[in-house]
């Protein structure tokens, strides 16, 4: 895993700018969330997963630091990202 988020932060930092809007989808526990916060301080960030225990973990974890963790299952209520968040760079 870690050697991917790497890999992801790299890309992330080459192709991307610093101040973005980024969705994650399938965030888990959040560990993968808390690295692009940490690399990307300025960014808002809305974190989603369909796991209640997983999004329960992430906000016991890194709640409170600028990311937004939701349950939601991104194929049944895409609706709502579009709403709550229009323009995602990432």
């Amino acid at each position: 895993q870690g050697i991917s988020y790497d890999m992801s932060l790299y890309l992330i930092e080459k192709y991307c700018q610093k101040n973005m809007t980024i969705l994650d989808i399938g965030c888990g526990k959040g560990a993968f969330t808390h690295r692009v916060k940490t690399q990307f301080p300025g960014s808002k960030i809305l974190a989603v997963d369909v796991s209640p225990t997983a999004i329960k973990k992430a906000k016991e974890k890194y709640g409170g630091k600028g990311i937004t963790f939701e349950v939601l299952d991104i194929q049944k209520e895409y609706h709502y990202v579009i709403i709550q968040f229009l323009n995602f760079d990432y």
